[in-house]
């Protein structure tokens, strides 16, 4: 009994180790289907109709995700790998995902703070999206960008310094790619770039971070980067965040971003209707510009929620394009769906004021979800009424598992 009990222990110890790589499934992930039929009322045509959608889902999962990585001490190389999907290797209804194992560090340790890594990188800082209440986490309006040394310039190293608890700096020393279609040389290049990024651990809740790049060829790109935020706890549900983002090439651009969430509950959900992008529980402010060129300034007024009223999602989104265009247009948009179960009703509402015509636009639907497997769906959405485009209206009945 005690010699069986040893070999159990030594094989779960094995299948430990192992846990975390790939394994052959061979299971169903995901079999499903739904059908809607609508008919419809073009109010503007004085049309009807009916229309017929279908679709139909199969997955089936070969391998699963997974990750394999060396470790050591003293001055060791580690190398990690895995399946750069969490689906793993999957046929999605027709085709394989494509999906191979990619590597996710390669590096030398020569000490436990110290370390070189030997994959493909850049010589550029910057890409931070603000967490608002409505334009959140998007990569073009409140986003500067990314600043340094030229895209081509991607292969060498970054030494990499690790303070525990402090900071973590890296440098990363790099040549252009001889793979860069505008270069015509077959061989080594010759053109190096350098960057440096200091990234601060040593406060909670605190995101700052300083980089600079740059390259020695060519037109010598360079380029300054910063970001700042802090999430400050007011109580155990409410926070104050407020966010910069700072990017200059010291010639043609110097642009900062700048928001402040006053949150609570999730951040970064899927809007219901009119309101932009991603949302966020809370209220904000949030604006972008351009030292070297003032004429655009736009601001984002938002509040968001889906926390106080039990199943109630709401917001209203107040967007100016440029504050300094004449006449100031701007878009107001107010969202609101409440889940009341067997019936969930959902209503939008987009107001523009422009240059040369406002635009108003509505959007009004009903589910009622009692009858298993179906949902059944009465709906209006205008197009613009101001321009006399009153819009459709639908009735609709979904199948679907």
């Amino acid at each position: 009994m005690k010699k069986a009990l040893v070999i159990l222990m030594a094989l779960s110890m094995v299948f430990a180790a192992f846990a975390d790589e790939p394994a052959v499934k061979n299971e169903i992930a995901e079999f499903k289907g739904d059908a809607t039929v609508t008919w419809g009322v073009d109010l503007d045509n004085s049309t009807t109709g009916f229309r017929n959608v279908e679709n139909g889902s199969l997955k089936f999962t070969l391998i699963n995700d997974g990750t394999k990585a060396t470790t050591g001490d003293g001055v060791w190389g580690e190398i990690a790998v895995s399946i750069n999907n969490d689906d793993g290797v999957q046929y999605t209804n027709g085709s394989w995902n494509g999906k191979t194992v990619g590597v996710d560090k390669a590096k030398l340790h020569i000490t436990d703070m110290i370390a070189i890594g030997i994959r493909k990188g850049n010589v550029t800082n910057g890409g931070y999206k603000l967490a608002l209440a409505a334009d959140s986490d998007q990569d073009t309006l409140f986003n500067v960008g990314a600043f340094g040394g030229s895209a081509a310039t991607t292969q060498g190293i970054t030494l990499e310094i690790a303070l525990p608890d402090l900071l973590n700096l890296n440098i990363d020393f790099r040549s252009e790619d001889i793979d860069n279609p505008a270069n015509t040389k077959a061989d080594y290049t010759n053109n190096y770039g350098i960057a440096a990024d200091v990234d601060v651990k040593a406060v909670d809740n605190l995101t700052l971070k300083v980089g600079y790049g740059m390259d020695f060829y060519g037109t010598k790109t360079k380029g300054l980067f910063a970001q700042f935020g802090y999430k400050a706890a007011l109580d155990d549900k409410f926070f104050l965040e407020p966010q910069v983002a700072f990017g200059t090439n010291l010639d043609t651009s110097m642009k900062l971003a700048a928001g402040v969430l006053f949150g609570w509950g999730d951040k970064n959900k899927d809007p219901i209707k009119f309101m932009n992008t991603k949302v966020s529980n809370g209220f904000s402010v949030a604006t972008i510009m351009d030292f070297k060129d003032m004429s655009t300034i736009p601001l984002c007024v938002a509040v968001y929620d889906s926390t106080f009223v039990e199943n109630l999602c709401a917001g209203v989104e107040f967007h100016v394009d440029n504050l300094k265009a004449t006449g100031l247009p701007f878009v107001l948009a107010f969202d609101a769906k409440y889940d009341l179960g067997d019936i969930v009703p959902t209503f939008g509402l987009e107001f523009g004021k422009a240059a040369t015509a406002n635009t108003l636009k509505i959007y009004a639907a009903c589910d009622y979800k009692a009858i298993a497997n179906t949902t059944f769906t009465l709906g209006y959405e205008s197009g613009d009424l101001i321009a006399s485009n009153i819009g459709q209206l639908w009735v609709s009945a979904k199948i679907s598992f």
